[in-house]
């Protein structure tokens, strides 16, 4: 299965969300910072719930949008 986590900043940090499970949400103050907390928080969620961890595939990236905020 494939996950989206999306990284944005907010509020002087970065928040990083997988819209597909509520509650699987990564904080930081860089963005990947955030997308790593994301990805712990994923990671625990399918370990809990007997699903397949899944791998890191980065299919598209907008850092300059990233950057630009910080």
């Amino acid at each position: 299965m494939h996950y989206e986590i999306v990284v944005r900043a907010e509020a002087g940090q970065f928040r990083a969300i997988c819209p597909q499970i509520a509650g699987v949400v990564g904080y930081g103050v860089s963005a990947g910072a955030a997308l790593d907390a994301a990805l712990a928080a994923l990671h625990s969620y399918c370990l809990q719930h007997n699903l397949p961890t899944p791998q890191l595939e980065v299919t598209r990236a907008n850092l300059k949008t990233l950057v630009g905020r910080a």
